[in-house]
């Protein structure tokens, strides 16, 4: 599990989950509209993917918005 911490992820307004910046590119992912769940801890499922390769499970450091459900995927 790669540890995202703060200072690369933020809440834009209007919107429940953050966007996190990629780990190995720096592009930006996982925001309101992905389908990805969070847990209390900041913990986020299913796995973060990007372009670049990278493909793991994250956890959002100094998270405090509590559980937020995974969004379903438009059909």
């Amino acid at each position: 599990m790669t540890i995202i911490p703060k200072e690369f992820w933020l809440i834009l307004e209007g919107e429940k989950k953050p966007t996190i910046e990629c780990p190995m590119c720096g592009c930006f992912l996982l925001s309101d509209i992905a389908p990805h769940g969070i847990r209390e801890d900041g913990s986020v499922y299913n796995s973060v993917v990007c372009d670049c390769g990278f493909h793991e499970y994250v956890k959002l450091e100094g998270w405090t918005g509590g559980h937020i459900e995974r969004t379903p995927k438009k059909k």
